[in-house]
């Protein structure tokens, strides 16, 4: 678990650190980061699951 990090937003590209200060992870540990799909596409995706236009 997470509990501090030192930024929230870097480039795509990489090339910086992010500290990162928990529990149940070690100093080797590797984390993947991605953000969610914006809330728009997540309803359209209902939509269509559910059969309406």
């Amino acid at each position: 678990m997470v509990e501090k990090q030192d930024m929230d937003s870097c480039s795509v590209l990489g090339g910086q650190q992010m500290i990162l200060t928990g529990q149940n992870f070690s100093s080797d540990s590797k984390f993947l980061l991605f953000a969610p799909p914006p809330s728009h596409l997540r309803t359209r995706l209902s939509h269509k699951e559910s059969g309406e236009p």
